[in-house]
C-alpha cells in the first residue's frame, strides 16, 4: 500500500507543470508555464515614469535610484499556449 501510494505521489509530482504568475489584490494574471509560455488572462500594460532621480554620489551607500511611474492598460485578453485566444480588448 504504502509503495503504491509513493509511486502515484512521484508521478504526480513529476508530471505538474509549474506555472509563475502575477497577483494584483485577489487577481491572477500574467502566468507563464515551465517552458515560458503564456497561459491564462493578461493585462499588458506601458510603463510611463513620472519622475526619476539619482542620489547619494560621494556617500558610504553610494548612488541610489528612484522613479515614480504608474502603468497604462494597453490591451487585455487570453493567452493558451503563447498564442492569443478569442476577443482582446
Amino acid at each position: 500500500m504504502k509503495v503504491s501510494t509513493a509511486i502515484i505521489f512521484a508521478i504526480i509530482f513529476f508530471s505538474a507543470s509549474a506555472q509563475v504568475c502575477n497577483t494584483i489584490g485577489s487577481e491572477i494574471i500574467n502566468c507563464t508555464d515551465s517552458e515560458g509560455r503564456k497561459q491564462g488572462y493578461w493585462k499588458l500594460t506601458r510603463k510611463v515614469i513620472d519622475l526619476r532621480w539619482h542620489s547619494g554620489l560621494g556617500s558610504k551607500e553610494g548612488c541610489r535610484y528612484g522613479e515614480s511611474a504608474h502603468y497604462l492598460p494597453v490591451a487585455e485578453g487570453n493567452y493558451k499556449n503563447d498564442m492569443k485566444i478569442g476577443e482582446w480588448n
